[in-house]
């Protein structure tokens, strides 16, 4: 009995190490693709300014395109800078902050590349919620960024919901897309560890990361509806962590 504890005791220190290899080894390479890709980020950023600058009497559409991409680099350079930081947090060490839904939102939106003929809709019935803000946006855009990548058509509508449901705050993402075959919906556990059938493409690595970042963080992610030949809409349920007393 007491080798078998012995034996258990030492599984599990082998098993921790062994983690504490894999989160070094993740931050690592996080910091080494954020660099990586911060700095082709700079490189175009000054060619935009050059060509700006080469360019003195550029028409005020042009020059307003020119303004747009300087804003897109800047939001990619913070969205690297967010997600370097929060690679190198555990679980336990993630801070729940105050997060305004619709700045959220703004945010999420704002680094999609959305066609002109598409349609996205908000309805947001909170204003506030409290929690990982990093962890929370990054699934959204990945959902988000999931249903306009996958649409089929050249004009089509995305839809983004957040209200209150019981113990949880509920995120929901629907398009009017492709929707989920029923071969897919029978490997949606695949998709959400980032595999999908030969041959088909729906966004499984997008998944798989907003997957783990619910889960990691007591949330839910699931494919709520996908209802006849197209459409499909999938749902985020994240705790409503108690906002903190502010002091008097």
């Amino acid at each position: 009995m007491e080798a078998a504890g012995v034996a258990d005791i030492s599984r599990c220190t082998e098993l921790a190490l062994e983690l504490r290899r894999a989160n070094d080894d993740l931050e690592s390479f996080t910091s080494i693709v954020s660099h990586d890709l911060k700095s082709p980020l700079r490189g175009i950023a000054d060619l935009t300014d050059w060509i700006a600058e080469d360019l003195p009497d550029a028409s005020p559409q042009v020059r307003r395109n020119f303004e747009r991409m300087r804003l897109r680099i800047q939001k990619m350079q913070r969205l690297l800078d967010d997600l370097l930081a929060y690679s190198r947090a555990n679980a336990a060490g993630v801070a729940s902050t105050e997060i305004n839904v619709r700045d959220l939102i703004d945010r999420v939106l704002e680094v999609q590349t959305i066609p002109e003929e598409f349609a996205i809709s908000v309805d947001l019935r909170v204003p506030r919620v409290y929690g990982p803000a990093v962890a929370v946006e990054t699934v959204l855009r990945n959902l988000v960024s999931n249903a306009i990548h996958h649409h089929d058509m050249r004009s089509g509508s995305v839809s983004v919901r957040v209200e209150l449901e019981g113990e949880y705050c509920l995120f929901s993402v629907a398009d009017n897309g492709p929707g989920i075959s029923a071969t897919l919906r029978r490997h949606i556990d695949d998709m959400f560890r980032g595999a999908v059938p030969h041959g088909v493409s729906h966004g499984g690595l997008g998944l798989a990361i907003a997957k783990r970042l619910a889960d990691r963080h007591g949330g839910k992610l699931r494919l709520c509806a996908s209802e006849g030949e197209r459409g499909a809409e999938f749902c985020v349920l994240w705790p409503r962590v108690p906002m903190p007393e502010k002091a008097a």
